[in-house]
């Protein structure tokens, strides 16, 4: 269902494309620096959104300005992206946002349920700020001795 629903985003996205500059722009996903809109870099590549880091991310008041002011100033929907897997690996590290264990620490558990619980709270924590798409979780190989 989520690649689906990823597809018709693009598809969506591509109808609003007008030039082969613009359709290539709807390919890459952007980072910039610091924490203020990069309103420039948006209007000039038309990316198909952006990839947000803890340097980007200075309060959720201020996130969900910058995410506002990104879907306001583009003409077609954007993405917001993010890694949130819990642990040390979590770009949403401001205010009262919940710490979650890492995805090692919940498999130690057994339980499938947390796994399901974290997931739900994490997406709730991340759309509450603007995000729609959590690069979480992945599939880690612990090889280090």
């Amino acid at each position: 269902m989520k690649r689906f629903i990823i597809f018709l985003f693009f598809i969506f996205s591509f109808s609003f494309a007008q030039t082969t500059q613009d359709l290539v722009g709807r390919l890459i996903l952007m980072g910039f620096k610091g924490d203020t809109a990069p309103i420039d870099q948006l209007l000039k590549y038309k990316p198909a959104g952006f990839v947000f880091y803890p340097s980007n991310i200075s309060s959720t008041q201020n996130i969900r300005a910058v995410l506002a002011g990104l879907q306001a100033s583009a003409d077609y929907p954007l993405l917001f992206a993010l890694d949130q897997e819990g642990g040390p690996f979590s770009a949403y590290r401001v205010d009262n946002a919940t710490i979650f264990p890492s995805n090692m620490a919940i498999a130690a558990t057994n339980n499938i349920e947390f796994a399901k619980q974290k997931g739900q709270l994490i997406g709730q924590e991340i759309a509450y700020a603007g995000f729609n798409l959590n690069f979480a979780p992945v599939v880690d190989v612990n090889i280090n001795p």
